[in-house]
């Protein structure tokens, strides 16, 4: 899925809201996330692409990766496609950035995480906050894989940062104390970045 830049949108285009919780794929009765790992305490449902969705992320996230025995109930699972009534903004034809700017003002102080916008030929984007820090390296964290004998990430006083570079960036020497400019979406409720990603070295600070 894209994300909305301010691209002029011509047809009817569907608004939904995006909750911060976990995506649920279920196929043939079985709950995993989109890795492919197991999730937990999820009902009998059936097949589709769900998100569930409990007080907050990190509740939820406790959750569904917890075999404690306690269900998730219907109300907390909401069905991305089709999309649940539950998240469904409104239809709009032709929606300028400013309409779309205006809803996503809106929603994000009513809680949610933020917009997906569906058009008429299937495409897709979503509208979410982006935030930047400057932050100094704490350390440089070996990759592993495809990323062996080079760094995989760099550790901040927020978390790892371990997506955004170029493989040259990913060759290059890593100074600890450098500040690196990171973007993302939030916090997680230990305090450490959500989604965060490198987007440049700080020489000037």
């Amino acid at each position: 899925m894209n994300v909305y830049k301010g691209q002029v949108l011509k047809g009817e285009w569907l608004i939904t809201l995006k909750v911060d919780g976990v995506q649920v794929i279920v196929q043939d009765g079985v709950a995993q996330s989109r890795a492919g790992k197991p999730l937990y305490n999820i009902p009998s449902i059936p097949d589709g692409i769900y998100e569930a969705y409990i007080n907050s992320w990190g509740e939820t996230v406790s959750r569904v990766r917890t075999h404690d025995g306690v269900m998730l109930g219907p109300q907390d699972l909401i069905r991305l496609y089709p999309p649940d009534p539950r998240l469904i903004v409104g239809t709009y034809m032709d929606p300028s950035p400013g309409l779309i700017n205006e809803i996503f003002n809106r929603e994000i102080q009513l809680g949610v995480e933020g917009l997906v916008l569906r058009g008429p030929k299937g495409e897709e984007f979503k509208v979410k906050p982006i935030e930047t820090l400057d932050l100094p390296i704490l350390e440089v964290i070996p990759g592993k894989g495809k990323h062996q004998g080079r760094i995989g990430a760099l550790l901040t006083p927020l978390g790892k940062v371990g997506t955004g570079f170029t493989d040259l960036e990913r060759e290059q020497v890593w100074d600890i104390g450098a500040i690196i400019e990171v973007s993302f979406m939030g916090y997680t409720p230990l305090g450490n970045l959500r989604h965060p990603r490198f987007i440049r070295s700080r020489f000037d600070r």
